[in-house]
């Protein structure tokens, strides 16, 4: 009896529910997600050769890139170090888990400013240089087949991976050096 009159009430709420849902993935997460990226973006502005914007973005986009490619390498290793044998999780684990896990967010600002910035120096800020380089990179990532890769929250919002997954980075052909 107790049980019927709880379900029923949940499916009372069911649109509330749904409605807080959205607001919470639509509104409030992707406004984390920016104010994140923005930091950390303008956290590299101020102190990476902030008298050399042009080194500060090579710089940028050269330890991106070496970064992730090493971490695409070497993340076989990264399971069989930091993953609990006995499946526990660990306050050492924990740790290594969210150092690892903002490293890689921080890598991929990096990333992106340098590329951004190179972008920039290279071909100008002008509405040609804007339209070439949309069309270019949309036409390119349909061509690859990654055309979803431009998507980003609120569009693709998840929820974070079971721990033990963390350190797997997924790639175009799911390559892995295992060895």
């Amino acid at each position: 009896m107790w049980r019927e009159i709880s379900e029923r009430r949940w499916w009372g709420l069911w649109p509330y529910l749904a409605v807080g849902d959205t607001l919470v993935g639509v509104v409030v997460l992707p406004n984390f997600v920016a104010s994140y990226w923005m930091g950390t973006w303008l956290i590299f502005d101020f102190y990476l050769f902030p008298e050399d914007v042009r080194l500060s973005a090579w710089v940028c986009y050269a330890v991106g890139n070496v970064c992730v490619l090493f971490s695409i390498l070497i993340q076989h290793k990264l399971r069989t170090w930091l993953l609990p044998g006995d499946g526990k999780r660990t306050w050492g684990f924990l740790i290594a888990l969210h150092v690892y896990k903002y490293t890689m967010a921080m890598v991929g600002v990096m990333q992106w400013r340098g590329l951004a910035y190179i972008a920039m120096f290279y071909t100008g800020m002008s509405l040609a240089s804007a339209v070439v380089g949309l069309v270019g990179a949309t036409i390119l990532l349909a061509l690859l087949r990654n055309h979803i890769g431009i998507l980003t929250p609120p569009l693709t919002m998840a929820i974070d991976p079971d721990v033990m997954d963390s350190f797997t980075i997924p790639t175009k052909f799911s390559c892995e050096v295992t060895s």
